[in-house]
């Protein structure tokens, strides 16, 4: 257990900083990829509502400690997505890429149009200008990073199966 959490500590510190530092170098324009989103998506998806809430709170916390201008704002926002992510895995049938997607990509812009908000100053000419090609874009791009990863997450966790006894088994977990 306390091997896990630290697991998860340090992933969520290696993406918030990864996304910090270097994403915005990779990225043409300034749109691309939502790392601490992707993995609170992921943990949603993967774990079921309580883990994409243990995900968006640390996640949320470290991002709001490094932007303290919204203190809280992101953090509840963060948690918000996981835990909306992590119901849809219960209550929807999400075994097509199709559906996977349209789940990600709705939380992007679900996140995006709660967070940009208060951001914006409750400017909605500056929010619409935002969100139109930015959020879209950046959107589409996560949600088709996260389906690739859910399905390689997938294919990896898949059991073995040895066709000389013919018995499934599994790798043995850390």
């Amino acid at each position: 257990m306390i091997t896990r959490i630290i697991r998860w500590a340090a992933v969520v510190f290696s993406v918030v900083a990864f996304q910090g530092l270097l994403a915005e170098h990779l990225t043409p324009g300034g749109v691309g990829l939502r790392w601490s989103l992707l993995v609170i998506m992921l943990a949603g998806l993967t774990g079921g509502p309580t883990r994409g809430i243990i995900a968006g709170g640390l996640v949320g916390f470290v991002t709001d400690c490094l932007t303290p201008s919204f203190l809280g704002w992101g953090m509840m926002v963060k948690l918000l997505i996981g835990a909306g992510v992590g119901m849809s895995r219960e209550r929807l049938f999400l075994e097509r890429g199709l559906s996977r997607w349209l789940v990600l990509a709705s939380a992007v812009l679900l996140h995006d149009l709660i967070y940009l908000l208060p951001v914006t100053g409750f400017d909605i000419g500056l929010y619409f200008r935002t969100l139109w090609p930015d959020s879209l874009i950046s959107a589409t791009i996560t949600s088709v990073v996260g389906v690739v990863m859910l399905l390689a997450w997938r294919s990896f966790r898949r059991p073995l199966v040895t066709p000389e006894s013919g018995k499934t088994s599994r790798p043995a977990a850390n």
